[in-house]
């Protein structure tokens, strides 16, 4: 199965560029294909090594994960790790600020991304998974659960088989046929 690609955008200093070139060719070897500082549509997944020098930077770095944020929102990228100085100083404070960030990583343990990308696209990709239908009542936020749930899985299954939407809807209506006749 094709493995989804990643774009890299890198704000700061050299160490950080060195930084991304190294995980870069970590997803490269691992089978991902890699864009760097590209437009921003190219990849499913996207990482943001930051920078949380001075104001500035912190600034660029903050407007730049926002910005992909809104991409996300709107469907055109699925997932988004942020990494670098900015993530590692402010490491409680931005997860609780911007959860769309989907995982945050600081200067040292970059690598961990690396993992994280490929456990979830060999979770979704090559093992089996069954759903069991469970009690519905509970609701957080006016969603049940299982609206919950499958919202997230679906999201990450897309950004997994690197599909688009009507792709996934596709397979989610062909799933729903098979699931009635068994």
């Amino acid at each position: 199965m094709k493995k989804p690609s990643v774009h890299f955008i890198s704000l700061g200093c050299s160490k950080n560029l060195v930084d991304s070139e190294k995980l870069m060719k970590q997803f490269s070897a691992s089978g991902f294909k890699v864009f760097f500082d590209t437009k921003a549509d190219v990849a499913p997944i996207v990482v943001i090594n930051t920078c949380g020098f001075i104001g500035d930077a912190k600034q660029e770095s903050i407007d730049m994960i926002l910005s992909y944020c809104d991409l996300k929102e709107q469907g055109i990228i699925k997932e988004i790790y942020v990494m670098g100085c900015l993530s590692q100083r402010y490491a409680k404070e931005l997860p609780a600020e911007i959860p769309e960030v989907d995982g945050w990583f600081g200067k040292f343990d970059y690598l961990g991304i690396v993992q994280e990308v490929q456990e979830f696209v060999d979770v979704a990709t090559t093992k089996p998974f069954v759903i069991q239908v469970c009690d519905d009542s509970h609701r957080v936020n006016g969603k049940s659960f299982m609206e919950m749930f499958c919202l997230n899985f679906s999201h990450r299954l897309m950004a997994a088989l690197d599909c688009a939407e009507w792709e996934f809807e596709q397979f989610r209506q062909e799933a729903q046929r098979f699931l009635a006749n068994n």
